[in-house]
């Protein structure tokens, strides 16, 4: 027979240390600082990516019936995503988008025919960066307010009107 003990008692654990209940507020206050910050990220990019695609896709089907389904002024909001600030130039026929960001600037320029409920869109522009070219246009048609092909100054706190 042998000579172990039928039943061995689990080895006993050191009991943990408990921690600092400070402790504990500054590492959780930091990762929900962090957590909220990558979320304000996510949301901006979400947002002006989400805006940008949907506005291409009224663009494409537009393109497509050969102009006779157009993107009017009063359907505008339904192709914004996020919580773009709006900022309105020319009594509403240019509409500037920008949506709030730590890191990156996330805008967009959209220029309509008039600010009527009616008013087509006409051009969709991103700012790029100076020394790049110039924004694209995605789409311009004739008779409407002129459109300034040049690159747009960085908006944000301090770097335009009404911002």
């Amino acid at each position: 027979m042998s000579t172990a003990p039928e039943n061995p008692s689990p080895p006993v654990a050191a009991p943990q240390k408990k921690r600092n209940p400070v402790e504990r507020v500054v590492v959780w206050g930091g990762i929900l600082v962090l957590l909220s910050l990558a979320t304000i990220e996510f949301v901006a990019q979400w947002g002006h990516g989400t805006t940008l695609a949907n506005l291409e896709n009224v663009l494409e089907a537009d393109h497509k019936a050969g102009g006779e389904k157009p993107l009017l002024r009063k359907d505008f909001g339904t192709v914004l995503a996020g919580f773009p600030r709006q900022r309105l130039e020319q009594d509403g026929a240019i509409v500037h988008l920008s949506w709030a960001s730590l890191f990156k600037p996330y805008h967009v320029k959209v220029t309509f025919a008039s600010a009527e409920p009616q008013g087509k869109l006409l051009a969709v522009m991103t700012p790029t960066p100076e020394d790049t070219q110039p924004p694209l246009v995605v789409k311009v048609e004739e008779g409407g307010p002129e459109v300034n092909p040049m690159p747009m100054a960085p908006m944000g706190p301090g770097n335009g009107p009404g911002m």
